[in-house]
């Protein structure tokens, strides 16, 4: 039998590449970790805040003395944006969660995030939602408004001391918002809290009262007595009776 040479590697040769080609098919190159968005991602806990529960979120990135402001999406119990909207470095993120879960059976709550943090255009950052009213990462805040306009933001817990009260009247004889806390069951017992009030000077140039150092007192106030119920007052004196609309909210946890 005669044996041709040349005819026997042809076949060798179209036998190997096409046992490579077999299993170049059954085993795909992973993709380059470098291709594709990475995300700045919110995973939000669907068993307490959910994206059914998120009205809408905002990420601000404050990097190098300038500031960057970017709508998060909402989907599959996720916030997100793409990580390459951010400069890369070290900075301050901040993010704002506005929900519809609600406090004292009316009022919508807002939650903020800040912390430093280091974002590279390489890798995505994952960040954990709110878990619960006591998540330290986070902090709960109510939105209280009225039907004639009247609208504020105050903090929930006593470690956020920041309250918002939006366009005062140029006819306000005064403003007092005041926060207190108590301990029920067994009895009634008032744990701590405090009220501010300006008669004068009290707005910024939009009209607008914001501060965030006031009530810093509270956690040193109340130390680690234990409080259960929050009553929030915002006063808007008109007359020199004391007379004027008031914002008012209730919750026990």
């Amino acid at each position: 039998m005669t044996v041709n040479i040349k005819q026997t590697l042809h076949i060798l040769i179209a036998a190997a590449l096409l046992v490579l080609g077999s299993s170049c098919s059954k085993t795909p190159i992973p993709p380059d970790p470098e291709i594709g968005a990475k995300n700045l991602s919110v995973e939000l806990d669907k068993s307490y805040l959910g994206s059914g529960l998120v009205d809408s979120a905002i990420a601000v990135w404050d990097i190098n003395g300038q500031q960057k402001r970017v709508a998060l999406s909402n989907h599959n119990d996720t916030l997100s944006a793409d990580i390459n909207q951010f400069e890369a470095g070290s900075g301050t993120l901040t993010i704002q969660v506005f929900s519809k879960l609600k406090f004292g059976n009316s009022s919508l709550s807002q939650w903020l995030f800040t912390q430093q943090v280091a974002i590279t255009q390489k890798t995505g950052l994952k960040i954990a939602g709110p878990k619960n009213f006591s998540d330290l990462h986070w902090k709960p805040r109510v939105e209280l408004k009225d039907g004639i306009g009247n609208f504020a933001v105050v903090a929930l817990r006593p470690d956020d001391p920041y309250f918002f009260v939006k366009n005062l009247s140029a006819n306000l004889k005064s403003i007092v918002v005041a926060r207190d806390y108590w301990k029920t069951g067994g009895g009634v017992f008032r744990v701590g809290g405090g009220e501010w009030k300006c008669n004068t000077n009290c707005t910024n140039s939009n009209g607008d009262v914001e501060n965030s150092q006031f009530f810093s007192f509270l956690p040193a106030q109340i130390g680690t007595a234990s409080w259960n119920h929050i009553e929030i007052t915002i006063l808007y004196i008109m007359d020199q009776w004391g007379g004027g609309p008031a914002l008012m909210i209730t919750h026990t946890l």
